[in-house]
Formats: C-alpha cells, structure tokens, sequence
C-alpha cells in the first residue's frame, strides 16, 4: 500500500517559484513544488480519508524567528519534521 504514495505525481501538479537569486536579481535557484490539496488526495485516495491526520504547532524562537512543526500520522505511524 505504501508503494503508492511513492508514486511521482503528475508532471502538470508540479508548480515552481524562484528561490535565493544573486544580488542583482539577474539570477535564481528554481524550486519545485507541488500543492498540498494533491498530497491530501493522494492519501485519502491510497490509505482513506479516515486513516490519516496531520497536526501542526508554531514553535516560536523570538519575536522575529518562528518555523512550524507538523507531524503526519497514517495508520497510527506518526512522523514529525520542522519546517
């Protein structure tokens, strides 16, 4: 069941923005991503809506600085990353 949430999605669901660019502008690092209403999708389509969750806390360094945690949870097996 897994194997299915491997699979590349489509290549007209991958979007791209502009990253870090030189000083100047003239040049940036192109980043792809893809959306993720099709990564919710892809779960209720392969594991069922009911059988996964995700969570998300702020965690707050100072003032100025902050990243968010979240963490995915499928079939009881949770994973969490900072980002």
């Amino acid at each position: 069941m897994f194997d299915r949430l491997k699979v590349p999605f489509a290549p007209d669901r991958i979007s791209w923005r502009v990253g870090s660019t030189t000083q100047d502008k003239s040049r940036g690092l192109a980043l792809a991503y893809i959306d993720a209403r099709d990564v919710m999708d892809r779960l209720d389509e392969v594991v069922g809506g009911e059988n996964w969750q995700d969570k998300y806390t702020v965690l707050a360094f100072s003032e100025s600085r902050w990243a968010v945690e979240c963490t995915l949870i499928v079939n009881g097996v949770a994973k969490t990353d900072v980002g």
